[in-house]
């Protein structure tokens, strides 16, 4: 019975753990990177900051409601990818492209517009010298 008991546990829940949803930790890009452009966008509800490091380009958006969205491009691709950050979380978790585009149209909408070059958009963004 006890066989039974820890196997159920080995091929049942630990794998149901692993694809429950891969946080990571991502870079401090405050400390780490060099502020390249800032901006704002849905009537300054989105503020955009994109960091520039030696070994990634960051993508950052916060949100009014506290979601924050990341775009991260390694340059060795290691840890390329889109990540998010929900408002009552500290957690960030790795998301699919779809999956990130869906979330961040149904709450940034402009800056979502901006992201795919649609010409209906208030957004702001400036190059940071």
């Amino acid at each position: 019975m006890k066989k039974i008991l820890v196997l159920s546990v080995l091929f049942l829940v630990i794998p149901a753990l692993v694809l429950a949803g891969s946080t990571v930790k991502l870079p401090d890009f405050e400390k780490e990177a060099k502020v390249t452009y800032k901006g704002a966008c849905d009537n300054e509800k989105t503020k955009i900051t994109v960091f520039e490091h030696k070994d990634y380009t960051a993508l950052v958006m916060v949100i009014e409601s506290g979601y924050s969205f990341f775009d991260v491009m390694n340059r060795d691709l290691s840890l390329g990818g889109y990540y998010m950050k929900s408002p009552n979380s500290s957690e960030v978790v790795k998301m699919s492209h779809q999956e990130w585009d869906k979330k961040l149209e149904s709450i940034g909408k402009n800056y979502y517009n901006n992201l795919h070059y649609t010409i209906e958009t208030d957004c702001k963004i400036e190059r940071i010298k």
